[in-house]
């Protein structure tokens, strides 16, 4: 059986997922790196996760809009 994740671990996770896909490095996600990172997705599933986790509808995801999307917040 897995092992459930405690919320500092699973933070940690999603804060270390958004580092990967953020390919350069300046701490937003487009939607080409968010793409590229979810290659395994049809593009009509990547653009519904992208509209859903990117509420502002601008052409980037923070960190915190990406938290947010994952029913987490930021450790202050």
């Amino acid at each position: 059986m897995a092992k459930k994740m405690t919320d500092a671990e699973q933070l940690e996770h999603l804060k270390k997922t958004f580092k990967d896909l953020d390919e350069n490095t300046d701490g937003i996600l487009t939607f080409e790196e968010f793409a590229n990172g979810a290659k395994g997705f049809e593009k009509t599933m990547r653009t519904w996760v992208w509209d859903e986790y990117n509420k502002d509808r601008n052409s980037e995801l923070t960190l915190e809009e990406y938290l947010a999307s994952q029913n987490t917040k930021p450790a202050e």
